[in-house]
């Protein structure tokens, strides 16, 4: 897309949450489940940096909300839009991390879809807008 919001929906509300889930929160339990110290720290701190991320970008959707109710639509189509995408990326990922563990891809991905629920909810996105981009 070449829209400035639309771009920044599909990356900060969802690509990025998703990824930032996977890699760094998941694959950082890995890394100590591989006693990879190291590596789950490296991975812990650049999660931090995602946190951060994550709140700057909620709160910039709480304020263009909050200027321009309509704008809370607008939002919700494109997180429809680009919530499946995001999930159909990340799906070849989580088996990586699943290795000798059963159920970890798939907890991989409850993670990162309570990840997602959690940003929007905390961005004071209508949670409908999931119940949404669920149906798609």
């Amino acid at each position: 897309t070449y829209d400035w919001g639309e771009s920044f929906t599909a990356l900060n509300l969802v690509l990025k949450p998703v990824l930032d889930e996977l890699f760094m929160a998941s694959l950082a339990q890995a890394a100590r489940r591989f006693q990879d110290p190291l590596l789950a720290q490296i991975l812990a701190s650049l999660d931090e940096d995602c946190r951060w991320q994550r709140q700057w970008s909620q709160a910039l959707v709480r304020t263009a909300v909050e200027q321009r109710a309509e704008n809370a639509g607008v939002l919700g189509e494109w997180l429809a839009k680009w919530r499946p995408l995001a999930l159909r990326a990340a799906l070849p990922f989580a088996p990586l991390l699943a290795e000798q563990q059963p159920g970890a891809a798939e907890d991989a991905l409850a993670r990162v879809e309570k990840v997602l629920r959690d940003h929007w909810n905390l961005a004071k996105l209508d949670t409908r807008l999931w119940e949404t981009s669920n149906a798609k």
